[in-house]
């Protein structure tokens, strides 16, 4: 993560010490850790946010999908758009319906 070997620590550590004190550096480092800890739920949710919407627009696009599938198939159909290759199709035409007999 940060790649902060063991030397850099004692470093800090010796810092610490001579900055804040031995009485209060306790209370620094719980203090350190609640934001440490804040900070990574805040992550966590974050990313869980991002991963929810990812599967919602996922989900949206099937439920399109399965929609278009749904509906009957037509040889003649491009993306919902008649092609009918033949000039003059019945379907063009008014043609009235056939007396049953």
């Amino acid at each position: 993560m940060l790649d902060i070997g063991w030397q850099e620590l004692l470093v800090i550590a010796v810092i610490a010490v001579i900055v804040v004190g031995p009485r209060e550096l306790p209370q620094l480092m719980r203090t350190a850790g609640q934001w440490m800890g804040k900070a990574r739920r805040m992550a966590r949710e974050f990313q869980f946010n991002l991963e929810e919407m990812g599967r919602e627009a996922e989900l949206d696009g099937l439920r399109k999908d399965i929609e278009r599938f749904k509906q009957p198939m037509d040889p003649f159909r491009i993306d919902g758009k008649s092609a009918d290759p033949v000039a003059g199709s019945p379907e063009e035409e008014d043609i009235p319906p056939e007396p049953k007999l």
